[in-house]
């Protein structure tokens, strides 16, 4: 059982050595940091990012009075279960 959870970080790592550059390998991090923690919230992660991909830009505004942090797997799914529920 352990096996299987460090499995995805353990074929990210050898994936690393091939991206080329350092911050092609930060980006593949931070991605790979966001599909484990939809997967461990479980959240559809293609949902949660064609969601966020289309809503970041109107969180980005100044004076949006929208936070980044609502974005988060777990409270992203929060507000869209709550909008599935009215």
């Amino acid at each position: 059982m352990a096996k299987n959870v460090i499995r995805p970080f353990i074929l990210c790592r050898k994936n690393f050595l091939f991206c080329g550059n350092h911050k092609s390998a930060e980006n593949i991090a931070i991605i790979c940091s966001l599909l484990a923690s939809c997967k461990e919230d479980g959240v559809n992660s293609k949902e949660r990012f064609n969601d966020v991909v289309a809503k970041l830009s109107y969180y980005l505004k100044p004076k949006s009075g929208k936070s980044l942090k609502e974005l988060i797997p777990h409270l992203w799914k929060e507000s869209t279960d709550s909008k599935e529920s009215q």
